[in-house]
């Protein structure tokens, strides 16, 4: 574990096999792990103890905390390809039910009444937290299902699948509602704290922000990497990005522009003067192509798809 602003590492904690997916508790006290040595552990950060130990069925894919840290929400792979529910506190497993394949992702709802699924088998599910009774039969999707995260208000819950594609559903009707397609599976996904954008992340190198009531992508962010997290800021105008060549290699975290007229602002504020090729590629990107201009740029103003930058002198 390292801290943000340094990079200072703070905490080394082992197990015996690699580590496949990482949880923070809400509260930030409790960090929950999984690995391919068929545990998922809680460890204690302030004194950097393990807490609570799982031994599951298989390699263990996905943790995630309820809302209170009370429960751990677990998905594995092979053998039962089971998701579950265990109390922290108590170190015992509640219920665990089966996928037909391996489970990528789970998530609460925000009043930890439900848990989310998704797996290989193309299925999204959700069950009863409390009993593990199954809430909505997985309704189906095409390619196997990598993300799925819940809105900040239990009203609607989203998809990352590996047809590219994130998909937007009502809650608990499952009718979709929107959608954003990229060029590459769809790895990581976020709401935005007042529910009203979700920000995705995909195999293709690509960060975006759909606004889920229009419809409409709203941001977009390009990366070396394919995008393995992606984060809203506190102060909702920013997202946070990491992307790495495959998990755990040569990670960059970078934070980005949510809405593009705090761009503008931002940029016009810093230019004085005209960027060169190296600069540019280094703060705006590829994406949007270079042009020399012949006098110091004074003012900017972005298309509605980001794709070309306008400058007056």
């Amino acid at each position: 574990m390292f801290e943000v602003a340094t990079g200072k590492e703070l905490a080394h904690l082992l197990h015996k096999s690699p580590v496949r997916a990482l949880a923070f508790s809400t509260d930030g006290h409790n960090l929950a792990t999984g690995s391919d040595d068929w545990t998922a552990r809680v460890f204690d950060l302030t004194s950097q103890k393990e807490v609570a130990r799982f031994t599951l069925d298989s390699v263990v894919n996905a943790v995630v905390f309820s809302p209170d840290a009370r429960y751990l929400a677990t998905g594995t792979a092979n053998r039962n390809h089971s998701v579950g529910v265990s109390d922290v506190a108590g170190q015992r497993q509640l219920w665990h039910m089966n996928h037909e394949d391996v489970v990528n992702t789970v998530a609460f709802s925000p009043d930890g009444r439900y848990v989310a699924s998704g797996s290989d088998d193309g299925r999204v599910r959700v069950w009863e937290a409390a009993a593990g009774q199954e809430r909505l039969p997985g309704f189906p999707q095409e390619y196997p299902i990598v993300a799925v995260a819940f809105s900040p208000k239990g009203t609607y819950l989203a998809t990352g699948s590996e047809d590219k594609t994130a998909r937007v559903y009502e809650f608990p009707t499952a009718k979709e509602v929107s959608h954003l397609i990229h060029g590459g599976s769809v790895d990581t996904l976020m709401f935005s704290s007042d529910g009203r954008y979700l920000a995705t992340g995909s195999y293709d190198h690509t960060a975006r922000v759909l606004e889920i009531e229009s419809g409409n992508e709203v941001s977009r962010a390009v990366l070396d990497w394919p995008v393995r997290s992606i984060n809203f800021a506190s102060d909702g105008l920013h997202l946070s990005v990491t992307a790495a060549p495959s998990p755990g290699i040569n990670v960059s975290i970078t934070t980005h522009f949510l809405h593009a007229t705090d761009l503008i602002a931002d940029a016009c504020s810093r230019v004085t003067r005209n960027l060169t090729h190296e600069v540019w590629k280094q703060y705006v990107g590829t994406y949007v192509p270079y042009e020399d201009l012949p006098k110091r740029a004074v003012g900017i103003a972005l298309t509605s798809q980001f794709r070309r930058i306008f400058v007056s002198d």
